[in-house]
């Protein structure tokens, strides 16, 4: 779980059942209390001051409560994932087949919130992102999930979601190019949905753009033409909109063996020069899967392992890239963010029996976190 600011990919999956509270590094997981249904009143009252009790037409109705009480920070247009059975819902009428009358209001009970319903509906695990326009610091907030009106519209919509970065779209025709702990979309502040991948034999590295939602999608090649497999991309995005992309370069023959982390800027005037960052000799695992993301200063920061197990971390700014800084051995499948406050987040997965050798298995992996503030690691 995380959450997500410009150019930060991490989700805030908070499931109905679970009470959360945890205080990363200054970043507040939300939280969300199981929610008690009441049925529509038979009269409904609206007073002077234009506060609406219920949403007209709805027959039911579900509190729900986000966490805000442990962080200093208020949080606004802030989207929150909520995860519904919204199967039962449908299973007993209250509910229609393909979810069209959900809806989300405000604390006043009637300003409706733009929500997107991820994947398919009528399942036990049906996410739903809703964007919420403020959640004050140190506080609790209320909003409401309303269901039950047959003649309504659905109005679920992802273009209506444009503040921050999220995997959450389904990418209609692109390979399975990656790990889960890579970034592989992020959204521009006009809606412009940008995705990558690797494709093609060799694979090279292709960046996807989609102006309307995800329907159509143009593409473009960012590496350059090579024998070398170019695979396992990660994308970000700054607070200006530029995109920025890392992979892996994978060269092998019977003699040498040779593994590359590459860096791209696309600018407004275009794409800038590929920018080698890493090389690493006779690797013992030839994946990488390399992760960026961006601070608020714009600086970015990459983590990536050597191949033999040991995680390092790369940092760029205006003056250009920094000597990599070791963070941990025996580690892989590292994911990053940064926090408001500019310290560094990563999540890598290691194990008691770990090793890291090409068909290898790792047992009883689990996984660890270690955080770069000012002071260092």
């Amino acid at each position: 779980m995380s959450i997500s600011n410009k150019g930060i990919a991490t989700p805030i999956a908070i499931a109905i059942i679970l009470l959360l509270a945890v205080v990363v590094g200054g970043i507040t997981l939300l939280q969300y209390s199981e929610m008690q249904e009441k049925e529509q009143p038979k009269e409904i009252k609206t007073e002077e001051t234009k506060i609406v009790d219920w949403l007209e037409n709805w027959q039911y109705r579900k509190t729900v409560t986000i966490n805000n009480s442990e962080n200093k920070d208020t949080l606004e247009d802030y989207q929150v994932s909520l995860s519904l059975d919204t199967s039962s819902l449908i299973e007993t009428g209250k509910l229609a087949a393909d979810c069209k009358d959900i809806r989300f209001t405000d604390s006043d009970k009637g300003t409706i919130l733009s929500h997107w319903i991820e994947g398919s509906c009528n399942r036990e695990d049906t996410k739903i992102w809703v964007k919420v326009p403020a959640i004050s610091a140190l506080s609790l907030k209320t909003i409401y999930f309303y269901y039950g009106n047959p003649t309504a519209e659905k109005e679920s919509s992802n273009s209506d979601i444009a503040s921050g970065t999220f995997e959450v779209f389904e990418v209609k025709g692109l390979a399975d190019s990656g790990f889960s702990n890579q970034r592989k979309c992020v959204l521009d502040s006009n809606g412009i949905i940008y995705c990558t991948t690797h494709k093609g034999n060799p694979p090279g590295i292709y960046l996807f753009k989609s102006r309307d939602g995800g329907e159509n999608w143009e593409s473009e090649k960012v590496s350059e033409e090579s024998d070398f497999k170019k695979m396992l991309p990660s994308i970000t995005i700054d607070s200006q909109d530029n995109i920025h992309l890392v992979w892996q370069d994978y060269s092998y023959t019977p003699e040498e063996e040779t593994l590359y982390i590459y860096y791209r800027q696309r600018t407004a005037a275009g794409w800038e020069d590929i920018e080698k960052i890493a090389t690493i000799e006779q690797p013992l695992n030839p994946l990488l899967s390399p992760s960026l993301t961006v601070d608020n200063n714009d600086n970015i920061h990459v983590v990536y392992p050597d191949g033999e197990g040991t995680l390092y971390y790369k940092k760029k700014t205006s003056l250009g890239w920094e000597e990599k800084e070791k963070i941990i051995e025996k580690a892989s499948f590292s994911s990053i963010v940064a926090d408001s406050q500019g310290n560094i987040h990563v999540t890598y997965i290691t194990g008691e029996s770990f090793t890291y050798q090409r068909e290898s298995v790792i047992f009883e992996p689990w996984t660890g976190y270690c955080q770069r503030t000012s002071s260092g690691w």
